[in-house]
């Protein structure tokens, strides 16, 4: 959470996969998140 001292990249879209999204604790600890959604477009640009 950013609120709390958190860090958390804006989340890319894998096309017909979902979103990917990189983050970091407070301790330093990164670690990624994914959320399934099929109709997630290219990546802009």
């Amino acid at each position: 959470m950013k609120e709390l001292g958190g860090e958390a990249n804006d989340p890319a879209p894998v096309p017909g996969m979902g979103w990917f999204a990189t983050c970091k604790d407070t301790a330093g600890n990164e670690f990624g998140l994914w959320q399934i959604d099929t109709s997630a477009p290219p990546p802009a640009g």
